[in-house]
């Protein structure tokens, strides 16, 4: 077993190094074993950090969307979500911590983004238990701890303005899809 290039370790350091191998040996662990494991520990431990996961699930799933549409959602998970949660390891993020980002977020006023949000947190999540990175998924939990957005619905023409409106409707630069539309009425 390695224990270092020497000017680089020194020569105490690698006695410690050789002390600490031979009492693993002593509790029947392989030392070269037990550093290959915690290498990979630390690894997973950088994989499993939840900006490093949202942009694996972004990358997945980009590749389905609109260009445009995967660069906007990149950006609300760059804006919104990875200053309070990126650093942290997506097992250790609690319902009430994620909450408080997306409450963050509604309490400016963006009630649809921080339901969307919630929903791409909640698919990140998921991802996470495939994997094998977290056992739950806290988005889950907040499905209805939201504010949900009151949607104003449109007064209707009667149908003494219907005409009135065509006729406008036939004064502007249409598309060829609306020119189509009024070709077939």
């Amino acid at each position: 077993m390695a224990l270092g290039v020497f000017p680089e370790v020194s020569l105490k350091e690698a006695r410690t190094k050789r002390d600490a191998a031979r009492t693993l040996l002593v509790d029947h662990i392989d030392p070269s074993t037990k550093r290959r494991s915690d290498r990979l520990a630390a690894r997973f431990a950088a994989e499993s950090s939840f900006k490093a996961l949202a942009l694996e699930w972004h990358r997945t799933k980009a590749s389905g969307w609109a260009p445009r549409h995967a660069e906007s959602v990149l950006k609300t998970l760059e804006i919104y979500l990875f200053p309070d949660l990126g650093a942290l390891p997506v097992a250790d993020i609690e319902p009430m911590a994620l909450l408080e980002v997306l409450r963050k977020v509604e309490r400016t006023g963006k009630l649809d983004t921080a339901k969307r949000l919630r929903e791409r947190t909640q698919a990140i999540f998921r991802l996470a238990i495939q994997t094998g990175r977290a056992k739950y998924n806290p988005a889950a939990e907040l499905t209805d701890a939201l504010q949900a957005a009151v949607s104003q619905p449109r007064v209707a023409l009667t149908l003494n303005q219907l005409p009135d409106f065509l006729a406008a409707l036939k004064t502007i630069d249409l598309t060829p899809q609306t020119r189509v539309l009024f070709a077939v009425m």
